[in-house]
């Protein structure tokens, strides 16, 4: 929702035909969209309306889930582009002035939250500044709604509420956008709600929103009637090396060092000062924690290493005063650093909440006690902060594992001690065959493709599989963060067979599967031009993986044969249903 004191005039997406009454006309030839090759047996592909029915500005009562769009009013003119592409998309998406505002600014702004699958806010100082969008924003996290942040000020960062608000998400750069880069920033915040929401909460099917819309056209249409023919995959066997290109897989695959917490060594404490230093603590309470800064600045930023529980135990009758308490780390070299500053303050209850560190190092311990302190050693790393939460609480890939540190104080009468302390990264779970398989609960997997980003330490892949025995999907992820899933029905391989025969290709590239790490190909024999597999190629900035998998035709044969018992009708709408 646009932020501001004084809301301008709201419009309402009209309907393509007026109300009861009116009598439901035929498209005209002459209205012609590009050829979509998947989505699915769209039957009026030839005849769809000059504009693209409005699948955004839904009624606040309406049970389908949209993407909400909050954002302060000084940067509509963006936000509309971005509602525009959205919409392009098929994203249900709510946007203040496209439909939706009621009278009660209030009213319509809890609504939109209360009916949105995630809220994507676009971050500017007057948004930060802005009463409504605060209250927008605090009440979206109220109710647990997903939050994608979009930065669009360039030099500028969040602070105060804001920033607290998104310290632990990963935010969308629209900083710099410009004319040529636009396209690619919003397929970034597309791929972004994708993962965080499930498409067939936000997106609207092509196909059932025609159908409702112009049933005469469905009805007449010689182009739904060409896709019903039948496909003939009985006794099709195809030449699998005659036709697929090798495989080939280059560049570094991810090495991660998985340090086992058990192996840590444990340190005594050196040194000639009657002040002795002691790792106290059970389980986590004795591991050193790690964290990073969410951004960086001039290609540097701070990993933070937290010693939860280090005790001060003043072995003298006397009271001993500590000037200063320093550290050092050793790095990848070997060489030891010093450290970016050092922090202290009273070790945390289960009830304590916050930090609240000390404003200098400098302590009074009494005589024959012992004194408890949380540690925290701030390191300056050059590079490039963790990209997502998960990559951020551990220690750069830069420094050693397990990383060491030196912590030594410094008395009055001139004697120091020292402790060392190492932390061990939490290990890195990467996505394989088996680990998707059980994290996303996919069984009958027919092909497992997958590509190393080595720089970013995230590894991309496609897994193609089926469900309820014959319907086959394919889904696309990075990492363990979710997965976006696209459907493989018989009316998208009629449609597909189809294409290829009327223009004698062997190749088809789907643009709408596609992104910027794959290309996936649909692959049809010479012949027949019937479906037999896709050549899924995954590019990242370190290396490159090509593969073709094999359709199981035995499946697909089966679905054919379960369709064909179907009444025509229900056939249609059944593969439709589930078409995002």
């Amino acid at each position: 929702m646009g932020c501001n004191s004084s809301l301008p005039p709201t419009t309402v997406a009209q309907p393509l035909h007026q109300a009861t009454g009116e009598k439901q006309r035929k498209l005209q030839p002459e209205t012609i969209v590009k050829y979509d090759p998947t989505t699915p047996a769209d039957p009026t592909a030839k005849k769809l309306p000059a504009e693209p029915v409005a699948a955004a500005a839904a009624p606040m009562n309406n049970n389908k889930k949209h993407i909400m769009l909050s954002y302060q009013h000084a940067n509509q003119e963006l936000v509309l582009k971005v509602y525009k592409f959205l919409q392009k998309h098929r994203v249900a998406v709510w946007m203040d002035i496209k439909g939706g505002m009621e009278e009660h600014l209030l009213d319509s702004m809890a609504a939109a939250v209360q009916n949105s699958a995630a809220v994507v806010c676009f971050l500017t100082q007057k948004y930060q500044d802005s009463q409504n969008c605060k209250d927008e924003f605090k009440y979206a996290r109220k109710k647990d709604k997903p939050i994608i942040p979009c930065l669009i000020t360039p030099g500028w960062k969040p602070d105060g509420w804001l920033d607290i608000g998104i310290s632990d998400l990963l935010y969308i750069d629209f900083k710099k956008t410009t004319e040529e880069n636009f396209e690619h920033k919003c397929e970034e915040l597309l791929e972004k709600i994708k993962q965080v929401v499930k498409s067939d909460d936000i997106f609207i099917s092509r196909y059932l929103e025609l159908r409702m819309e112009y049933p005469l056209v469905f009805e007449e249409d010689d182009v739904a009637a060409e896709l019903q023919e039948e496909l003939n995959y009985d006794g099709f066997n195809v030449d699998d090396t005659s036709k697929m290109v090798p495989n080939i897989h280059e560049g570094p695959e991810l090495k991660i060092v998985n340090i086992d917490q058990t192996q840590i060594n444990k340190h005594t404490c050196e040194g000639n000062s009657m002040v002795r230093l002691l790792l106290t603590g059970k389980g986590k309470d004795r591991n050193v924690q790690a964290n990073q800064d969410t951004f960086g600045s001039d290609g540097e930023f701070l990993n933070y290493f937290f010693i939860p529980k280090l005790v001060f135990y003043n072995k003298s009758k006397e009271p001993i005063s500590i000037i200063e308490l320093s550290g050092e780390y050793e790095d990848s070299h070997g060489n030891w650093c010093e450290c970016h500053n050092i922090k202290l303050c009273s070790a945390l209850s289960e009830n304590d909440a916050n930090y609240n560190w000390l404003p200098d190092t400098t302590l009074n311990l009494e005589p024959l006690k012992l004194t408890t302190f949380c540690v925290r050693v701030d390191v300056k790393v050059k590079g490039t902060p963790g990209s997502s939460t998960k990559h951020r609480m551990r220690a750069h890939k830069s420094l050693s594992q397990p990383f060491k540190i030196r912590l030594t104080l410094h008395g009055t009468e001139g004697k120091t001690a020292s402790l060392l302390v190492e932390q061990a990264n939490e290990p890195f779970v990467l996505p394989t065959k088996e680990i998707i398989r059980k994290n996303f609960d996919f069984e009958n997997i027919v092909a497992f493709v997958y590509a190393d980003d080595c720089d970013a330490d995230d590894r991309y892949w496609v897994i193609i599989y089926y469900e309820d025995k014959s319907k086959l999907r394919f889904s696309f992820g990075y990492s363990l963060n979710g997965c976006e899933t696209k459907y493989l029905d018989t009316w998208l391989i009629k449609d597909l067979c189809n294409q290829a025969k009327k223009t004698a290709t062997t190749e088809i590239v789907l643009d709408e599967w596609n992104h910027d790490w794959r290309t996936i190909t649909a692959l049809f024999d010479k012949e027949t031009f019937i479906l037999f597999g896709f050549r899924i190629e995954l590019k990242t900035d370190t290396s490159k993986t090509r593969e073709t998998g094999l359709l199981p035709l035995d499946k697909i044969r089966e679905r054919l044969a379960i369709e064909k018992l179907q009444p025509e009708d229900d056939r249609i709408l059944t593969t439709y249903t589930s078409i995002s």
